[in-house]
């Protein structure tokens, strides 16, 4: 676990204008520690990639520290958890993305994060009567699963209709927003907000007081995608954030299933495109979700797969990278920084591995065992 100095220093490093999750993770990976990066000269900064003239200015600001202090300080006052990137109880789905957040705010019942089935359930602000009453009358029989949550974004429409039915089926529920925990948007969602965290809880990115800038949508439907084995699409116009986070959830390789409409209806144009292109099986009744998911009777993954006979390695290091991997899919930047091996070192090793046919790349440099 993070000492409170280093969380201090990682939300400094977070609040840092310029600098996004993948540019942390590189910093993280080249030293170790935040403390260690805000303790750097300007020419040792100068030497790691992507790293300009304008972000070493940020990181020499002051105030940076100051700042996180602050927030740190705010975080403990509102019982709110900070999740890192880089412990282990960071959600392993949501770690598989390659655009993971180096961290995120949490308040609420933890044991939601950490359930094997992951649902996420969006659609239309401007959702029907006939969406509405689709998405309760599909969340209520969810109940049959244990060890599941559904996961939405506290929008008006079929997201807070999601959350809603969750509660009326003691389903933990999840809202990510794309504001800060201060306060909640929209406002009038305050009281149901309160309740997931008593049966679920919400989710963060953004400093404390931060509000939901337009931007922020598509950043908060990736961490949707990205913490879910299947997004459902309940009703969508042609265009909207429901599709974003479709599509997120495609090229994460998450599955997708979208309920179909008639021609003429407006917020079933987006459905019947993505079933249309192949994006997201169709999704008509509940059974097609169990069955989509091979999920059984008693609520289990059923499992496909015989336990494979662990290979011979030429070296420690090929083993170690081997048992890094078993954990399921990393980037190279997170096993440059768990293994303290230099990337150059990594990256032969890696090769000889995949050669051997033990592992396989995948794009945004993430590696699998075969």
């Amino acid at each position: 676990m993070l000492s409170e100095k280093e969380q201090i220093y990682r939300l400094a490093l977070h609040l840092t204008p310029k600098i996004g999750s993948r540019l942390s993770r590189v910093l993280l990976g080249h030293f170790e520690s935040a403390e260690n990066i805000f303790s750097q000269t300007k020419q040792s900064l100068q030497k790691i990639p992507q790293i300009g003239e304008g972000i070493i200015h940020n990181l020499f600001d002051k105030m940076l520290l100051e700042r996180a202090k602050e927030e740190y300080e705010l975080t403990q006052k509102h019982d709110i958890s900070l999740y890192f990137y880089s412990e282990d109880n960071y959600p392993y789905k949501l770690k598989q993305i390659p655009d993971a957040p180096t961290l995120f705010y949490f308040k609420g019942q933890k044991e939601s994060l950490e359930n094997q089935k992951m649902v996420a359930v969006v659609g239309t602000r401007k959702a029907t009567e006939a969406g509405r009453k689709f998405c309760r009358e599909l969340i209520y029989e969810l109940q049959k699963f244990n060890d599941l949550t559904i996961v939405s974004g506290l929008a008006i429409g079929i997201d807070v209709e999601a959350h809603k039915a969750s509660l009326k089926s003691n389903i933990p529920t999840i809202g990510v927003m794309a504001n800060g925990m201060g306060k909640v948007y929209p406002s009038f969602h305050n009281k149901i907000a309160e309740e997931m965290c008593h049966q679920g809880g919400l989710i963060t990115e953004g400093q404390m007081f931060s509000k939901p800038d337009s931007g922020k949508f598509p950043a908060r439907n990736r961490i949707i995608a990205g913490l879910c084995d299947v997004t459902l699409v309940i009703e969508a116009a042609e265009k909207g954030g429901a599709l974003i986070t479709a599509e997120l959830a495609n090229s994460y390789d998450r599955e997708i299933m979208a309920v179909p409409g008639r021609p003429s209806d407006k917020y079933s144009a987006g459905c019947n495109k993505l079933i249309k292109k192949h994006k997201a099986h169709l999704l008509n009744e509940f059974s097609d979700l169990e069955y989509l998911m091979n999920w059984g009777d008693d609520g289990q993954q059923l499992s496909l797969f015989h336990e494979k006979q662990k290979p011979t390695f030429h070296n420690q290091d090929e083993e170690r990278i081997y048992q890094e991997l078993e954990t399921g899919v990393k980037m190279l930047d997170e096993l440059v920084y768990r293994l303290k091996i230099p990337q150059t070192q990594l990256a032969a090793l890696l090769l000889s591995l995949e050669l051997n046919g033990v592992i396989r790349p995948l794009p945004g440099k993430r590696f699998e065992l075969c």
